[in-house]
């Protein structure tokens, strides 16, 4: 559970998404989206799984509780920022409407979550009015967590994440690689300390060695 802030501008944070986030953080954040109302609009109740075992769930007074998802990571940093005024609610929302057309332009499909958007388009009804937008909370290894005087260190520190974490992974159909991520892999091929896995990492980008400026 994450929001991948890889820009500050919905859109292009949606286009940076590699391939296997474009298709898996549509999820994630419905699910984000869902635990919001649930959570914010809900009525607490205990129920029983299908294990039988007793289970917290939050029951909706209207007909979104037949179709949102159910609440899950209560107290992860994402779902707490999600829910902790409009503007943070907005703006998820936005990027994951913008994550769906880009799925659609990639794989030439409409995603399943896309049923939900006429539900998730509605701002629980109960979320705290405006304290002001802040930038997602940082989910990810402290290694990562650029310092607060860098300048849009939020940003910053999941490009790093990204990079630092997410190369094996990391494909853009029909989309170029963003700048930021093909200047932090030339740094991985200049550094010293990464020249023993440089065939390697030519594999996982599936990259010439030309495109790296190498």
């Amino acid at each position: 559970m994450n929001i991948f802030y890889l820009h500050n501008d919905v859109k292009t944070c949606a286009q940076m998404h590699n391939d296997k986030h474009v298709v898996k953080m549509i999820l994630e954040y419905a699910q984000l989206l869902s635990t919001a109302h649930r959570v914010i609009d809900g009525t607490e109740s205990i129920g029983l799984s299908k294990s039988g075992r007793k289970q917290k769930r939050y029951v909706l007074p209207d007909n979104r509780d037949s179709v949102l998802y159910a609440a899950t990571h209560l107290n992860h940093p994402s779902a707490k920022w999600v829910r902790h005024n409009i503007s943070n609610y907005c703006w998820l929302f936005s990027m994951w409407v913008e994550l769906l057309r880009e799925y659609t332009y990639r794989y030439d499909k409409v995603h399943s979550a896309e049923r939900l958007v006429e539900h998730l388009v509605n701002i629980p009804a109960n979320i705290p009015r405006d304290n002001g937008w802040t930038a997602p909370w940082r989910a990810m290894p402290e290694q990562y967590k650029l310092d607060r005087n860098v300048e849009n260190y939020t940003v910053e520190s999941y490009r790093a994440y990204y990079l630092g974490e997410k190369v094996k992974m990391s494909r853009w159909t029909n989309r170029p690689m963003p700048q930021w991520f093909a200047d932090g892999i030339n740094t991985l091929y200049e550094d010293a300390c990464y020249m023993e896995h440089r065939p390697k990492l030519n594999r996982i980008i599936s990259m010439p060695l030309q495109y790296a400026n190498v």
